[in-house]
């Protein structure tokens, strides 16, 4: 066969096939790695100047990479269950050797000298790093902009935001230039951009993989609450052969697709309805089980009727984003400033702001104390979770909006919602209550953009999310 001949090959299986038969192909010989490698790094020349979502490529240590995977194969051996897999890293994981800036203009000339945890399991299991992802500065929003490399623009329409703060890594599998992604999520970074762009993602269990090397140093063991370091992919089998290598024993053996019995369902979470095109959307993935013959609940979680979750997410993350400022900032003093609110300012005036803005100025006893009922909330959620197989929430108030700054409000059926809420209502209380929730895409309606449900589950019931998810997967959207 041609070289030609094979790179197309290999671009059209990166194009449409799932990672786990991409990976085979690899080990089997059928395809090799540096085809795979090539044909990524040609998807990001041809398309990446208009959408802006690699901050950092290592084209040629990843065909030199790509070229030890399948001199491997040749010689027999078995590169890992990843093999030879492109994949692209969020910029705010470190990469041993490459650049890692997480979105702060100060870190720009940043090299790490190992790789985070979950990147060095994700090398070892035959991945090939081809690039690094855009972020918002720190990985605090949900649009991906940075002064230093500008705005990452939504793949299915420019004028639209990605996501944040895993934009980049959204976009990245949307327009094929990886196989798989590894992002992270605190508010929604994970499932915003999938929402936004098409993809899959899982925020998984709390603690189920390592943190060690996400973020910047500052912020090592300091902002450890809430926040995971998840898979993202195009299918959700994707996301179930990335987590089993992110977190051993995870998944297992037997992953398979399952549909629910029984299913809890809302449209509204924390007082916020999602907008027509996202209900309608979600009535129609409902009506689909509904005919298997799966039950159908409409409830709200307990706790998240009202603002509860967000105040709880705004105490304890904010004192500990606080705890992660350069030392003057850290002072009691200016610390309160920010009870006058600069916070609100920045990210639209709302409960969620002012929550956060309290707890960048609160002390350690408040942060004990929103830490014990935070368990309270998350034990109650798991007991609720415990009457369903899953339950199905909306992802963000509406699809992707258009960029805009920060304090403007989104328009949800005509009424201004609180640009910090639209985002935070649906994804926080998931955050707060610890469990997985995984992202899955929904048939994109007429106007053209995607739409996004989360399935989600009990603290460690990563598996089981994940199953049913592929089970609606293949009942709804790949059937």
């Amino acid at each position: 066969m041609r070289a030609a001949e094979h790179r197309d090959r290999a671009a059209e299986a990166l194009r449409s096939e799932r990672a786990r038969v991409l990976a085979g192909r690899v080990r089997s010989g059928e395809l090799s790695s540096r085809a795979l490698v090539d044909a990524a790094l040609d998807r990001i020349a041809e398309r990446d100047a208009h959408v802006r979502a690699i901050v950092t490529l290592d084209a040629v240590a990843a065909r030199r990479a790509a070229d030890r995977i399948d001199d491997e194969v040749a010689r027999g051996r078995d590169p890992g269950p990843l093999a030879g897999l492109p994949i692209t890293i969020k910029d705010m994981h470190d990469t041993a050797g490459l650049r890692t800036t997480h979105g702060l203009p100060w870190c720009m000339h940043r090299v790490p000298r190992q790789d985070s945890s979950a990147v060095a399991r994700l090398r070892a299991a035959g991945a090939v790093l081809v690039g690094k992802t855009s972020l918002p500065l720190a990985g605090y929003d949900w649009q991906t902009r940075q002064p230093r490399h500008g705005v990452t623009r939504n793949p299915h329409d420019p004028a639209r935001t990605c996501g944040g703060s895993s934009g980049g890594a959204a976009v990245s599998l949307a327009l094929r230039y990886a196989a798989l992604e590894l992002g992270a999520d605190l508010a929604g970074s994970i499932r915003v951009p999938s929402a936004f762009c098409g993809i899959c993602g899982l925020k998984p269990s709390e603690g189920l993989v390592p943190l060690a090397g996400h973020g910047p140093e500052s912020s090592q063991g300091v902002l450890e609450h809430m926040v995971v370091v998840g898979p993202m992919g195009r299918f959700v089998d994707d996301l179930a052969l990335e987590l089993e290598v992110l977190a051993p024993g995870s998944i297992g053996d037997g992953f398979a697709p399952r549909l629910p019995r029984r299913i809890a369902v809302s449209d509204t979470l924390c007082g916020v309805r999602a907008d027509a095109d996202t209900r309608r959307a979600l009535a129609d993935c409902v009506a689909a089980l509904e005919a298997t013959g799966c039950v159908i609940e409409h409830a709200i979680p307990p706790g998240c009727e009202g603002e509860d979750p967000l105040r709880l997410w705004g105490a304890i993350d904010g004192y500990e984003f606080a705890r992660c400022w350069p030392w003057p900032l850290r002072t009691w003093p200016l610390r309160q400033l920010f009870r006058c609110g600069p916070a609100a300012l920045a990210i639209g005036r709302s409960v969620f702001s002012r929550a956060l803005a309290v707890g960048m100025a609160s002390t350690r006893s408040h942060h004990a104390a929103a830490l014990r009922a935070r368990e309270v909330f998350a034990a109650r959620l798991d007991a609720w979770f415990s009457r369903y197989d899953a339950a199905l929430f909306p992802i963000a108030a509406t699809p992707a909006f258009t960029h805009r700054r920060w304090p403007t409000p989104i328009a949800v059926d005509g009424v201004r919602v609180p640009y910090s809420l639209a985002q935070s209502a649906f994804c926080v209380p998931f955050n707060v209550g610890g469990g997985p929730a995984c992202a899955l895409p929904l048939p994109v309606p007429p106007r053209g953009l995607p739409i996004g449900i989360q399935c989600c589950g009990p603290r460690g019931g990563d598996r089981a999310v994940l199953e049913i998810a592929a089970g609606i997967e293949a009942l709804v959207l790949r059937s």
